[in-house]
């Protein structure tokens, strides 16, 4: 590959992107490249290219890509269409029911994702100590001792504090 190659394929990136993205045509841009540029413009646009993307343009031919965001937008939104045309005793279209289901799989994979990222800081929080008049309470109801991790010192001190604003 030539340098000049490369640098024409570098010029030719964004233009041909931005036609893709638009859904034109990129001939005219490309009609009087040569071999070895077209290589070099391959090399560029595969380098830039996101992987989660490219498998979606794989995987759905001729529909537009969306950012994750916009994609999560357009599922609100067809979850609130999906609502109100229940609500409404009103048919669902099919295209709106899929999307609304896509948007349930999506909220119980984040929940989830959640309950795992919960799993693996809980033990953590657990070695912290825990001197506080809550955590005495919780100790306490659940029959666990109190004394070992200064939840008892705590709770009376909280209760002398309560007696001293009650006296004064």
């Amino acid at each position: 590959m030539t340098p000049n190659a490369r640098a024409r394929a570098l010029d030719l990136a964004v233009p041909v992107a931005s036609c893709a993205a638009a859904g034109a045509g990129s001939g005219h841009l490309l009609d009087d490249a040569t071999p070895d540029e077209l290589r070099a413009l391959v090399g560029v646009l595969a380098a830039a290219v996101d992987p989660v993307r490219l498998r979606r343009v794989i995987r759905h031919p001729g529909e537009p890509v969306m950012t994750p965001e916009a994609r999560m937008e357009t599922l609100r939104r067809a979850r609130a269409t999906y609502a109100r045309l229940k609500r409404a005793g009103l048919p669902v279209p099919y295209e709106i029911r899929v999307l609304d289901s896509e948007y349930q799989v999506e909220v119980r994979r984040r929940r989830a994702a959640m309950v795992v990222e919960q799993a693996v800081l809980a033990p953590a929080r657990e070695l912290e100590p825990c001197p506080s008049l809550a955590a005495y309470r919780r100790h306490k109801a659940a029959g666990e001792p109190f004394e070992e991790c200064g939840c008892g010192d705590a709770a009376r001190a909280a209760w002398r504090a309560k007696a001293r604003r009650r006296a004064a």
